[in-house]
């Protein structure tokens, strides 16, 4: 570290002995003099230092974490600091500012959303079912309990994510010198509203630089409606992982109309109150969420490994006549196969690499129950585009009857159980190859034959 960072981290006024001549340093050191010159007593603001880092900063070409131009005073170990609003006036005035900056023209970004979606890595998470959606708002204002939130993301099994609109938000927030107050103490006061930004564009980066931190960004191909702008981003954000990914979704913001938005689509919101911490909005999440969905059920048998790469005709039935126990066997192996393969290929055809983000484990995949467990469970955003032309509904898969679900007992029971799981593979098939549709065709044929030849 040069003596010119060493003084700046370690003196609160920012100022050194003898800085270099020329340095973006001396030219703010300046430039403040300039402005006591002109002032009754020498007197200057906090805003005056913001406005002249501010400037000063946009003539260099790039900003290294440490610099005077970025503002940030972090701690011993290089660290953020972290802490909290308490004031409620400040907490709306921040909502309130970035309520009427999202008002203004829709033209004015900083960033394309290619240019954000860049800066975001390609993760693989772990299935994480509850997901914090954080508004620009809340991070400004509460970065400490989100750090301590993000912190608890093992313990809880949550996932916080950043919307591309709020990191957008905040990059265009971080020259801002509107002043607010922190906590109680003079050294937390006079903070402004550019500063909390950049602490929390820092907190952000530092942890979408680890895969394990427990936050992730927004991607771009994350969105149901790409044309969505300001709060409706966020709310289109929120509904993405609600339907899409099957996630339990929180949306964490102090912006009333926003929280309005998000409670008539069903989605939860917590908004600052005094008192919260991380652990209180933790845990209720998590017990909420428990209470909600509670756990996927278990399979009751696990007898069979369904191959998720190719289909081909699964063997038929042999030309020997089997026994009639033998044919309610075959045939109820052979229409659990197919229906795995089915649902299995809808499935990564649909998610392709967030498929391991979603509630589901192939391995689970191993009776007709769990088949249609899967198919209620991601009905709106696989399923029905495949039964639209048929009667059965959502709700219809989690109560099909036992006949339906088990090995028949009969040949009568077999004739249902056959005809019900054929419709379904006939619908589940309509997008794939003609010669797959093929193949299922002859398996269906032979099921035919073998029955009627049984029934004779």
């Amino acid at each position: 570290m040069n003596d010119e960072k060493q003084a700046f981290a370690k003196n609160s006024n920012y100022m050194t002995s003898n800085p270099p001549n020329g340095s973006l340093f001396y030219r703010i050191s300046e430039s403040i003099r300039n402005i006591a010159d002109t002032r009754p007593h020498g007197k200057y603001t906090v805003q005056d230092i913001d406005n002249i880092i501010a400037s000063a900063s946009a003539d260099t070409n790039a900003v290294q974490p440490g610099d005077i131009s970025a503002s940030i005073e972090h701690d011993e170990d290089g660290d953020i600091p972290m802490f909290d609003l308490n004031d409620e006036t400040d907490i709306q005035l921040i909502s309130n500012y970035l309520s009427n900056q999202r008002g203004l023209e829709e033209n004015s970004t900083v960033h394309s959303k290619q240019q954000i979606d860049d800066r975001i890595p390609l993760l693989n998470p772990t299935t994480l079912k509850t997901v914090f959606v954080v508004d620009t708002n809340f991070i400004i204002s509460h970065l400490n309990t989100l750090e301590n939130l993000r912190s608890l993301s093992n313990t809880y099994h949550h996932l916080i994510v950043v919307p591309s609109t709020v990191i957008q938000e905040l990059d265009g927030l971080k020259k801002n010198s509107d002043v607010v107050r922190e906590g109680n103490t003079n050294k937390e006061q006079g903070r402004t509203i550019g500063a909390l930004a950049r602490w929390g564009n820092d907190w952000i980066y530092k942890n979408l630089a680890n895969l394990d931190s427990g936050l992730i960004g927004q991607k771009l191909k994350q969105r149901l409606n790409a044309d969505c702008i300001k709060d409706d981003s966020i709310l289109d954000c929120c509904l993405y992982f609600k339907e899409v990914l099957n996630c339990f979704v929180i949306l964490l913001s102090n912006d009333k109309n926003l929280c309005t938005k998000a409670l008539t689509e069903d989605i939860l919101t917590v908004s600052f109150r005094r008192g919260m911490d991380a652990n209180l909005i933790a845990s209720k999440a998590y017990e909420e969420n428990q209470l909600r969905f509670g756990n996927p059920p278990t399979p009751m048998v696990s007898t069979h490994h369904h191959d998720s790469a190719s289909y081909s005709d699964t063997p038929g039935m042999e030309t020997t006549r089997l026994s009639q126990g033998e044919l309610l066997q075959s045939i109820f192996e052979q229409v659990k196969s197919t229906v795995f393969f089915a649902i299995d290929q809808a499935l990564r055809k649909e998610y392709g690499e967030d498929i391991e983000f979603i509630d589901y484990d192939p391995g689970k995949l191993n009776t007709l129950a769990s088949a249609s467990h899967y198919i209620y469970t991601f009905w709106v955003s696989v399923f029905s585009g495949f039964f639209i032309h048929s009667k059965i509904k959502k709700d219809d898969w989690k109560k099909l009857p036992t006949i339906l679900l088990s090995k028949p007992t009969s040949l009568d029971e077999l004739k249902t159980f056959k005809q019900f799981w054929e419709d379904v593979l006939h619908f589940l098939f309509t997008s794939f190859s003609n010669e797959q549709k093929q193949v299922l065709e002859e398996q269906v044929n032979s099921w035919t034959k073998c029955i009627k030849s049984a029934s004779a």
